[in-house]
């Protein structure tokens, strides 16, 4: 927290902020829906950046229910 950010990593940090998806799984679904048709996008890639493994594999979890994926 006490690191002191250059003008560059600022503004990637800044990028990263205002494409980040975060909220309920339905939030997160229909933004990711959102997105993808703007885009035009075939695909989607998700990627969760929390430290614990466990969090992790449960906000890909909450995804897959939120799009009625079935749980491995």
């Amino acid at each position: 927290m006490a690191h002191a950010y250059t003008p560059e990593e600022e503004k990637i940090v800044a990028f990263f902020k205002k494409i980040r998806i975060v909220g309920t799984p339905e939030k997160v679904r229909t933004r990711i829906q959102e997105i993808a048709m703007r885009s035009q996008a075939d695909e989607v890639m998700i990627a969760t950046h929390a430290y614990d493994p466990a969090a992790r594999i449960r906000s890909y979890e909450l995804v897959a229910q939120a799009f009625g994926l079935p749980q491995l």
